[in-house]
């Protein structure tokens, strides 16, 4: 077992090099054209950090309508609702607009 840990932590530092997960998965996502949005707060720390594929963002332009938000409760490393927001097309398909992890689920972090 102590091989796959070491391997894949081999291909991790590989991978990202001296950038932090959070840095190399901005680049990347960037570098896939999706659209990003990150807030922080007075200590620069990011309080939301949204993902959204661009044919999801025409999907969203097109068939704006119905919208149905969904949230984990705090599941991840650091304790952050995953948020997942889903569109509705006329065909009653869903698809996904993004996904943002949020530092609380108060009505602010949600404007």
């Amino acid at each position: 077992m102590d091989h796959v840990y070491n391997e894949t932590a081999k291909i991790r530092r590989e991978r990202l090099g001296d950038l932090s997960p959070m840095q190399w998965t901005f680049i990347e996502a960037g570098r896939l054209g999706y659209f990003i949005g990150v807030g922080f707060d007075e200590d620069r720390r990011v309080t939301r950090l949204f993902l959204s594929h661009p044919e999801s963002i025409k999907m969203l332009s097109a068939w704006y309508f119905v919208i149905l938000i969904d949230s984990t409760y705090k599941t991840n490393k650091y304790k952050q609702p995953l948020v997942q927001l889903i569109g509705v097309n006329p065909v009653k398909k869903n698809f996904n607009i993004g996904f943002t992890l949020v530092s609380d689920e108060t009505k602010e972090t949600y404007a």
